[in-house]
């Protein structure tokens, strides 16, 4: 499942979703403010929340901002896109799988050049639609999830005595 969009609605109430969103600042940036957060998203920063994560867009005068949704399955390969809905409708339970792989089980956020050149080519493809775009744009999307996990995880791996903790508690559970 993936879709992308650069319209985006500013509210002052949370929202949430049932996929991955993916924000990538373009121009004069966003703020993107979830419940433990507040993040700039400046030309080239960007941020992917999991899914059920509370959310609201702050819009700076003319900034642009492309958002992708996915899902880590192809189980909704055929869908629409969907809107985010208001926190007051929270669901726990969802028709998305809520498959959330280490390190897109938590918030991400990061500024890198040639994240943002990857998800403008891809995002200038799936405009363009050319025969076997969907195809395309799922295997570079795929191959910049993996660069951006190889990064946020190298950034996230808990020291080596907190590892034999979660490893002796993961085993003493089974």
């Amino acid at each position: 499942y993936f879709d992308m969009s650069d319209s985006y609605h500013c509210t002052k109430m949370n929202v949430y979703a049932d996929d991955y969103r993916l924000f990538l600042g373009i121009r004069d940036g966003c703020r993107l403010i979830t419940d433990s957060r507040t993040l700039e998203l400046n030309d080239g920063c960007f941020a992917i929340i999991p899914p059920k994560t509370f959310y609201r867009l702050k819009r700076h005068k003319d900034s642009e901002l492309l958002i992708m949704n996915f899902d880590m399955d192809q189980s909704h390969s055929q869908s629409d896109c969907i809107a985010p809905f208001p926190e007051n409708n929270f669901r726990q339970e969802s028709e998305f799988s809520l498959l959330a792989p280490k390190p897109f089980d938590k918030l991400i956020y990061c500024s890198d050049p040639s994240v943002k050149d990857a998800l403008i080519a891809i995002y200038k493809e799936y405009l363009l639609k050319a025969p076997f775009y969907n195809e395309l744009i799922s295997a570079e999307f795929k191959a910049l999830l993996i660069r951006i996990a190889r990064i946020n995880f190298s950034e996230t791996r808990y020291p080596d005595y907190l590892e034999g903790v979660l490893s002796h508690l993961f085993l003493s559970f089974r």
